[in-house]
């Protein structure tokens, strides 16, 4: 049976998620692998891909700041008590959920750290 589909495959945990690799021991992992180290970050495409506009580097990079901060404030809702209303209402009378107002404050205090935005419109 071996010389017709090949040796069994080692148990091997599955990694808990893609930083937790496990040493290459089965065909998937060196796939996995692979396509971890031929990613391109999005920090080495501003870098490459930017051509020397820094302008348009910083304002990618705050863009990358706000989305990993307000990714964080999602992860950790639930045990931070995050969901539900902020008990404020908006402009146009909508209830403001408390994800919101983070969401809005770290996006508005970042592009105003970054230097390159004249103008924040909601």
């Amino acid at each position: 049976l071996d010389q017709l589909i090949g040796p069994a495959a080692p148990s091997v945990a599955a990694p808990c998620c893609p930083f937790c690799l496990p040493a290459m021991s089965t065909y998937a992992d060196a796939g996995m692998l692979k396509n971890r180290l031929s990613s391109l970050t999005l920090t080495q495409f501003i870098v490459e891909d930017t051509n020397g506009d820094q302008q348009l580097a910083l304002l990618m990079n705050a863009v990358q700041h706000a989305c990993k901060v307000c990714a964080n404030a999602i992860r950790k809702a639930g045990p931070c008590d995050l969901y539900g209303l902020a008990g404020e209402v908006n402009s146009t009378g909508d209830d403001v959920k408390k994800l919101d107002l983070i969401a809005n404050t770290v996006w508005v205090d970042s592009l105003k750290q970054s230097g390159v935005c004249c103008l924040l419109v909601s």
